[in-house]
Order: structure tokens, then sequence, then C-alpha cells
């Protein structure tokens, strides 16, 4: 495993685990949402800001030494009691798992089905929750891993839809506040002095315009919103970051969106980003939003843009669905 945290990671697993927990309710998945909603606040989010980009992988120049335990710490910490309950729900050992070392992760129940391997779950670690504390607090005595302080409005977007789907999934008002919060910061703070958004915070050393894909996921994060509070001033952003999106990135020529604008000095040559790679593509991101907006406000004209872009792309689709995620969900809607 490589041991980075990324905020794209944790924000889209937050929507999906969220999906997961509406479609097949279970406390595990309750509680693995919860617990990296937790994470975010607790070690991405900056005062008054934004969330972090990353949080490095090494720390004293080691990979993953923040995280992992040799066998001889966990005895140092530990009396003999206390060590076997760990190891009885944990895949730790003498032996390590990692490089001599143990990742802290959850035994495998041999032969459980689902419902059964969740509950188990559930168990060993509610039993091993306060030894679990304790290494926790003792972690924080360690060098910590650099953070990669940007503030991306793209992956930030991602975030603002993560909490909006916690808040359906558990129903707890603190994730829907902190979308809000968050939304409006990035409205507020990343855009420039003709309103223009941003890439990076305004405050930042250096203004970089947006890419398609800050404007894709500002758009997704404010139609997120717009459902959880709609006389909220989320439905004029909306709709006039999608107008501007239009504007400024269409290419009505090969009816798709270029990755970035045009008439800037030292800009890159304009093309267009179709696959779904690490990251979902920003056309595809755009496509969904196209069908979303176009029921909002209205707007045929959305509707007959979004059918062209994904008739542009049907037959890639068909042939390479993995690749292009994003662009299948379109299809299906």
């Amino acid at each position: 495993p490589h041991f980075e945290k990324m905020l794209y990671d944790n924000s889209l697993l937050l929507d999906l685990m969220s999906q997961v927990q509406l479609l097949s309710p279970h406390p595990y998945f309750a509680d693995a949402i919860q617990q990296t909603g937790e994470f975010l606040i607790r070690e991405m989010k900056q005062e008054g800001a934004g969330y972090s980009s990353a949080i490095d992988a090494d720390s004293d120049g080691l990979e993953g030494k923040f995280y992992v335990w040799s066998w001889r710490q966990l005895q140092e910490f530990f009396n003999e009691e206390e060590l076997d309950l760990l190891a009885g729900s944990l895949d730790i050992s003498l032996e390590g798992n990692w490089e001599y070392t143990n990742i802290l992760y959850l035994k495998d129940i041999d032969g459980a089905d689902l419902d059964d391997q969740l509950d188990g779950w559930r168990e060993k670690r509610e039993r091993i929750s306060g030894l679990l504390q304790r290494l926790f607090t003792e972690r924080g005595k360690r060098n910590r891993p650099i953070t990669d302080d940007k503030v991306l409005t793209s992956w930030n977007g991602m975030t603002v839809c993560g909490f909006t789907s916690m808040y359906v999934a558990l129903g707890e008002e603190k994730w829907k506040e902190e979308a809000f919060r968050l939304m409006s910061y990035l409205d507020e703070k990343h855009r420039d002095d003709d309103g223009n958004l941003l890439r990076l915070p305004a405050s930042s050393r250096k203004r970089v315009q947006s890419f398609l894909d800050d404007e894709a996921w500002f758009i997704k994060a404010a139609l997120r919103c717009i459902y959880l509070d709609p006389e909220g001033p989320w439905r004029e952003i909306a709709r006039n970051e999608t107008e501007r999106v239009i504007r400024d990135f269409y290419d009505p020529a090969e009816k798709l969106f270029y990755e970035n604008t045009t008439g800037r000095k030292g800009d890159m040559p304009r093309m267009h980003q179709l696959y779904d790679a690490g990251l979902p593509s920003g056309n595809a991101v755009m496509v969904l939003n196209l069908l979303e907006a176009a029921v909002l406000y209205n707007r045929q004209d959305w509707y007959d843009m979004a059918s062209e872009m994904l008739n542009s792309m049907s037959g890639v689709i068909a042939q390479f669905p993995s690749s292009l995620s994003y662009w299948a969900m379109g299809w299906m809607d």
C-alpha cells in the first residue's frame, strides 16, 4: 500500500460509501462514513478556509512510519492480555504484514457472508476501540508527515459533494452545515476581481484561472446544495457558473469542453480530456451537471448539449466502460 492521504480519494469515497449506505444500510458502513468525515475535519481542514490537498506518505524519511507498528512497539505499549485481545481482532504478528511492521486492519472472518462479515468487523472494532484510541494518542507523539496545504477548487468541490451525501446518509446536521460553509468559502474566496472562478484562493501568491475540473466540481457541489437548501444562494450560483463554463470552455465543433480557457499569456494549448483516470473526466462531470441542471432550470438547450456530448462518445463508452465510468453514468441517465 501507499500511505499518502489524498483529499480527492477521501471525498469520492464519502460520496460512494454514503450511496452504499442508502442502498444497503449497515452500521459498519455508517461507522466508516463517520470516521472518514471526522478524519478530513481533523487532519485536512484549514482554519477558516478549505481543505488541504494531501498528507505525505513519509515521515523521518521512511514511508508509512507514522502509521505502522512493530510487534516490539506493541509489546512495550500493551500488557500480554491487551495484546492478545488486539491480535484477536487485527491482522498483526511478530513478522508483520508490511515490511516487518504492522498496518492495523481487521481480520477477515472465514466463510462469512457479507452481512456476517460486516457484523463481525463491527464487533471486533468495538471490542478493541479503547486500545485503538490509546494507540491513536501515542501515535500523535510521532513526527507527522508533511501536509500539502494547497486548497484546490475541484477537490474541495468533491468534498462538498461528499459532505452533502454524508448528511443524506447519516442525517447529522453538522455535515450539511460543513458543506454549506465550504461551498460559501469557495464562492467567496476562490474568485478573481472580475468574479471568475480560480483554481486556488485569490489570496495565493499566484492566481491561477480555473480549469474544467474546477468548474465542473464547483457546479456539481452547488447543485448538491440546492437539494438540501432550495431557498439558499446555490441555485443562482450553479446557474451563473454553468452559463460561464459554457461560454468560456465549450467547443461547439467537437461538442466537448476544453480543459482551459484561452487568451491568457502563457496558456497551455487547449485540449479535451475524455477518460476517467485517477479522477473523473471534467467533461463527464459536466455531462451529469448539464442533465441535472436542465431539469432544475427547465433548459432544453442544456439537455441537448449533454445529449450531443454523450452521442459523440457513445462508441468509446460502449467499448471501454471501465475507463469512462462517469460518462457511462450519464449515458444511463
